[in-house]
């Protein structure tokens, strides 16, 4: 009888110190945040906790697949987020219900190098404002994912809009997103694609919602209020609404030569 309770009495023990192992390895794969951290990077399972947004945004472009999640509400002022420094990287930036803002005058967000970029808000309560151009993408070969994202730009200059393409070779696909701009949405050329419950507002007396110098627009959902203005490249509207409040612009406006194809929506 002494002996089976003493075998069990070390099951127990051994059993105990397994669990504490375990539980110790979990939280060595995750650093819990600290006052001072502004973001973290996951890669796979282990996360890491940085006080430096720039440090934590090279840590993620140095590894294909992860996420830098915001951990509080960033003002850059001047300062953009510059995504340059690694080529051809793939990541996710998750906004996890904080707000991005600056003064910029080139983009709160500017794109520099080729890039394969998802920007999410996992919490949807968070947002980029700016006051000049959210989103600047000025590379070839990039692509920018915008996920679910809240966007705001309260310029008062024509061209500034919430997402500026400058490449003719980039692609932004704009899912389930909300774009509200005092001049325009989207401005630019490349490859655009409009799905899901995106809503695309501009306020501005003169510009539009989305302005096309070039390229492919296409409009598979969502609602745009402001209009489409295409002066350059195709267009192929599918789905969605467009309304333009405005009675001296059409709904879609052509002009340069461009080619409109609507067949729904």
């Amino acid at each position: 009888m002494t002996k089976t309770r003493n075998k069990l009495k070390i099951m127990g023990m051994v059993l105990t110190l397994v669990m504490m192992v375990s539980l110790l390895g979990m939280f060595s794969l995750t650093a819990s945040a600290e006052e001072g951290d502004v973001a973290s990077v996951t890669v796979g399972e282990t996360t890491t906790n940085y006080t430096s947004l720039d440090d934590a945004l090279i840590a993620a472009q140095n590894n294909p697949g992860s996420t830098l999640t915001l951990l509080q509400d960033i003002d850059r002022g001047s300062e953009e987020l510059m995504i340059g420094s690694v080529p051809d990287s793939t990541f996710t930036i998750d906004l996890n219900g904080c707000t991005l803002t600056s003064t910029t005058a080139t983009g709160t967000v500017f794109i520099q190098t080729s890039v394969n970029l998802t920007v999410v808000d996992s919490k949807g309560t968070g947002g980029i404002i700016s006051n000049n151009n959210a989103f600047y993408i000025d590379w070839n070969n990039t692509t920018v994912n915008i996920k679910g994202v809240t966007i705001t730009v309260t310029s008062t200059l024509d061209y500034d809009a919430c997402v500026f393409i400058n490449n003719s070779s980039a692609t932004v696909n704009i899912i389930d997103s909300t774009i509200l701009s005092e001049r325009v949405g989207v401005y630019g050329g490349g490859t655009l694609n409009i799905s899901g419950d995106t809503r695309i507002t501009a306020t501005s007396s003169n510009m539009a919602a989305i302005y096309r110098t070039g390229g492919a627009l296409t409009i598979t959902g969502g609602s745009i209020t402001g209009g489409v203005y295409v002066a350059g490249g195709t267009a192929d509207i599918i789905g969605g609404t467009i309304t333009e409040p405005r009675d001296y612009y059409n709904a879609v406006d052509v002009v340069n030569n461009a080619q409109v194809t609507i067949s729904g929506g």
